[in-house]
């Protein structure tokens, strides 16, 4: 794989990234020349997959055009896969794009930050209005139908005081948009909002031990056990009709976040390791929650 660059920087003020910080608030475009020299300098040593490494890549769609277009006039398409691995901004997608983008292959997911669906964490943490459902929800339903089925979303977890119920519900919005979660687990970075605010997290470690890996904002809610098995939830798929977001909301959510600390966790793994992807959940679930065995057999019987 070849990496590719089309800008830097990125005028986003999301709290935990530093990105603004190493490349600037200010969009800076590549040459134009100079990108569709580089993939032809790649090209020529034999590479075939090509990823682009852009912060924000569409806040540089001018130059991206202009490379795609290229590849499509001179056919590299056919023989060449993108990989937008780093996130495409849900925002900035438009029917131009959906179209240009419809005439290649792409190695991988089509990801999108999503990173929460909770009013106060998106407001407060990434600045920005909580209309992004609704745009979230209409791009999704383009890309669809322009034949995008392999489509992950971000979601950010380990943030300091995220709790459980964000994240369950954040998880739960992707999933009955057809989407597959992509777990990213938050790392404190000096120079960020977001460090300096929760200091106490941070003054008795080294920035060594600031690793997303280590936990370092794990709390009395979100322990290191129940991050880990929320990572294991990377790129899991499930796919909802109506009936059953209308179900798995009044008895596998609702009582996962209204429940006690103590059993969130048993719930949410009770959730998620059963084989069968429906029914067997949704059932057990009932059970644990103590809810009279003929209306489990008559929710089952209407559901299905």
């Amino acid at each position: 794989s070849a990496i590719m660059r089309i800008i830097k920087g990125c005028p986003r003020t999301c709290s935990y990234c530093v990105v603004p910080n190493l490349e600037g608030r200010k969009i800076t475009e590549y040459q134009k020349e100079a990108i569709i020299n580089h993939f032809q300098e790649y090209y020529s040593m034999g590479y075939t997959n090509y990823i682009f490494w852009d912060s924000n890549l569409l806040f540089g769609k001018e130059n991206l055009y202009v490379l795609l277009n290229y590849l499509i006039d001179y056919g590299y398409n056919e023989s060449i896969t993108l990989d937008f691995s780093y996130g495409l901004e849900f925002a900035l997608i438009n029917d131009q794009f959906i179209e240009i983008l419809s005439k290649f292959k792409l190695k991988n997911a089509l990801y999108v930050p999503i990173e929460s669906s909770e009013y106060d964490l998106y407001k407060t943490r990434f600045h920005r209005p909580n209309s992004h459902l609704g745009v979230i929800t209409e791009t999704v339903e383009k890309l669809k139908a322009a034949n995008y089925k392999n489509m992950s979303f971000y979601i950010m977890t380990g943030l300091p005081n995220q709790t459980l119920e964000q994240i369950i519900k954040t998880m739960i919005f992707g999933w009955r948009l057809g989407l597959s979660p992509k777990i990213m687990m938050y790392t404190p970075i000096p120079g960020t909002e977001e460090f300096p605010k929760y200091l106490d997290f941070y003054k008795d470690k080294e920035h060594w031990e600031l690793n997303p890996y280590l936990f370092p904002c794990e709390s009395e809610e979100l322990t290191k056990e129940t991050l880990l098995y929320l990572h294991k939830l990377d790129h899991y798929t499930l796919a909802y009709t109506e009936e059953e977001g209308f179900f798995l909301q009044k008895y596998v959510v609702d009582p996962i976040v209204n429940s006690t600390k103590e059993v969130k966790f048993k719930l949410l793994k009770l959730h998620f390791e059963e084989q069968n992807p429906i029914l067997k959940r949704f059932h057990d679930l009932l059970i644990e929650e103590d809810i009279r065995q003929e209306e489990i057999n008559n929710k089952l019987t209407t559901v299905y």
